[in-house]
């Protein structure tokens, strides 16, 4: 792969997160690995079984690279009300974030995001509360 498009097939567990994600992680991450994977040309997450993700891998990104970032979850549901967080990093600093409260309907996110600097290390967090499914359909380099 050179380095201009898809990234979702090399990511893998995250090295490190920056500061401003601290306070989402939980006190214990169960996250197992097959928890999450490919499935029908996404990174698909269920997170039911895992309860925090964080995956990265190494880039070459220059300021004013724009990444796509194409998300989405089915119904989101949980025996009481929370809320999932998903977010796009560059080594310490946070890209592109949504929340989205659960109980929520199915939803769709994406977002053309910027690269205000180069970088090296681009990580993308998913937490959820409840048994529900994430779909990363695209994290692209243009």
């Amino acid at each position: 792969m050179g380095d201009r498009g898809p990234l979702r097939s090399t990511l893998e567990p995250a090295p490190y997160e920056p500061e401003a994600l601290a306070a989402h992680r939980p006190d214990e991450v169960d996250c197992p690995v097959a928890t999450w994977g490919l499935e029908a040309g996404g990174l698909e997450v269920q997170t039911g079984a895992c309860t925090y993700l964080a995956l990265g891998q190494p880039v070459r990104l220059s300021g004013g690279d724009l990444l796509d970032v194409v998300l989405w979850h089915d119904a989101l549901d949980a025996a009481e009300p929370g809320e999932g967080h998903a977010a796009l990093w560059l080594d310490d600093q946070i890209l592109w974030e949504v929340t989205v409260p659960i109980p929520s309907p199915a939803g769709f996110h994406d977002a053309a995001v910027a690269v205000p600097h180069g970088g090296g290390m681009l990580g993308w967090h998913l937490h959820n509360h409840g048994y529900n499914s994430w779909t990363l359909a695209e994290l692209t380099i243009r």
